[in-house]
This record gives C-alpha cells, sequence and structure tokens, in this order.
C-alpha cells in the first residue's frame, strides 16, 4: 500500500513540475513577445489558458504563480460580463474596491482566480452530462445571485470574499452534482 501511495505522490509531483515548467515557458515567451505592455502580455496569457477548465485542473503551484503575478483590474470586468453580472455587484462579492491600480493585491487576485476555478468546476460538471450549449459562466453567475436554503436564505456571490467561503461553495457545487439537494 506504501508503495501505491508513493508512487501517487511521484506523479502528482512531477504533473506539478510539468504544469509549472510550461507556466514558466509560456510566461517567459509572452514576455518577450510584448516588451513593455503588460495589457498584452496578460491578454495573451489569458487567452492561451484559454478555459475555465485549465485553471480548474491546474495545480496549485500553477495557480500560485497566476496568484503572484497579480490579476489586471480589467480582468475583473470581463469576468463580470461572462457572468452576466455588474462589474459592481461582482467587486463587492469578492471585497474588491475601486482603485487607481491596474493590478490587484494577491489576496485579490486570489479570489478572483478562486472563482474562475468555481467556473471551471461548473464545466466540468457539464462535460460529464454532456449538454450541449450549456454556457457554465452565466449559469454560475445566475445561482451565485439566487438565494439558498442550504446558506441560511443568503446569495451564494456574498461568500467570494474569502476562501474559505469560496470552498464552501465548491463543496454545495459537488453536493448538487451528487443530487444529494435535487
Amino acid at each position: 500500500m506504501d508503495r501505491i501511495v508513493n508512487a501517487s505522490n511521484e506523479i502528482e509531483k512531477r504533473r506539478a513540475a510539468d504544469w509549472a515548467l510550461c507556466w514558466r515557458q509560456l510566461t517567459d515567451y509572452l514576455a518577450a513577445q510584448h516588451s513593455g505592455s503588460s495589457d498584452e502580455y496578460e491578454a495573451e496569457e489569458w487567452r492561451l489558458m484559454s478555459t475555465y477548465l485549465d485553471i480548474y485542473n491546474a495545480p496549485p503551484t500553477s495557480r500560485i504563480q497566476m496568484i503572484r503575478g497579480r490579476v489586471s483590474r480589467s480582468r475583473l470586468t470581463s469576468l463580470s460580463k461572462a457572468l452576466g453580472l455588474s462589474s459592481t455587484v461582482l467587486a463587492a462579492d469578492l471585497s474588491i474596491g475601486s482603485g487607481s491600480n491596474e493590478r490587484l493585491s494577491q489576496t485579490q487576485s486570489e479570489r478572483i482566480i478562486g472563482l474562475l476555478s468555481l467556473v471551471g468546476r461548473v464545466e466540468k460538471m457539464n462535460t460529464a452530462s454532456e449538454a450541449k450549449e450549456f454556457d457554465a459562466p452565466r449559469w454560475l453567475g445566475a445561482w451565485l445571485d439566487t438565494p439558498l436554503p442550504a446558506l441560511a436564505g443568503e446569495r451564494p456571490g456574498a461568500y467570494l470574499d474569502t476562501m474559505t467561503g469560496q470552498d464552501l461553495l465548491a463543496s454545495l457545487l459537488a453536493i448538487s452534482e451528487s443530487g444529494a439537494y435535487a
């Protein structure tokens, strides 16, 4: 049994190292292509990591690198559009105040990456069901804005301001996938 656990741990370490290497190579390449323009650089970086599912499936080390790179404030606007939520509501839910900084803090970036990962979780749930023409960001946006009995009538969006809250939301999504709240 120990050999199986050790082999599994080794595989996970290699997978994380492979993702980290790919991420470093990607960011190095993009930095060389876009000398100086951080907006162009980030737009290309996000385009290449094109799906929410990519972020959801990325090992923690890759998400940590994205967080440390600090997300652009413009990413909040594009995410709010994808979710079908107003920028003001989403910023309040994520506890991100208005500001003039182009880049969000690491803490704010972590909450955005966490939300992107939640969208990826919904995409994964949909992939398993093979439903066609499903808009995961829109579905999640509507779910975040709908009061739930499991949260004592509160909107799930109110829990986006902490990573513990986001973990709770991920658990609720997993429970709903299993049919426990159906």
